[in-house]
């Protein structure tokens, strides 16, 4: 793994420090991660304020060793609230959403003559510092590399992405 920190010095160290930590656990040869501030005005026209990254896959088509490419921004500002996705609630006339969720746009479906509704859900997530900023970002990538890369099992998608963060999240926390 290859770590390229680009936050100002002494920024981050408990996060930093944490990520570090998690990625010698999993022994990730094929993967390259930087960190940087990000931009809060790309960030707030994106709807992505506090903190955004990407996950890049390999090329198939790509000569050599494949490489993963993490980028974790976290431009803030902090303490910030961030919406994160939630299971579906599924449903036969009015939806109801799940404690502390907010319901998002209605689908319906029509399956062997039978109409299915359901309607995303969203919640909310304090992140008070740019620490925790940082290993939340952290763990919604990783997630999504380690189940890209085959080293877990699990559906690809942003629910189980951010849950996974949030669980790092609390993991950091309570550490």
């Amino acid at each position: 793994m290859i770590l390229t920190n680009k936050l100002p010095s002494g920024t981050a160290r408990r996060g930093m420090a944490h990520i570090q930590a998690h990625v010698a656990l999993h022994g990730a040869k094929d993967l390259r991660i930087t960190v940087r501030v990000g931009q809060q005005t790309l960030a707030r026209v994106e709807g992505l304020l506090g903190v955004y990254g990407v996950c890049l896959y390999p090329s198939s088509k790509a000569d050599g060793p494949k490489t993963y490419r993490i980028t974790l921004n976290v431009p803030g500002p902090f303490p910030i609230d961030i919406r994160v996705h939630r299971p579906p609630v599924y449903f036969v006339g009015k939806a109801t959403p799940s404690p502390g969720c907010t319901l998002g746009e209605v689908k319906r479906a029509n399956r062997r003559g039978t109409v299915i509704q359901w309607a995303q859900q969203w919640a909310y997530a304090r992140l008070g510092n740019v620490d925790e900023g940082l290993v939340w970002i952290f763990g919604h990538e990783w997630y999504h590399y380690m189940v890209k890369s085959k080293r877990l099992t699990g559906r690809n998608d942003e629910i189980q992405a951010d849950a996974f963060a949030g669980d790092l999240l609390a993991q950091f926390r309570g550490g």
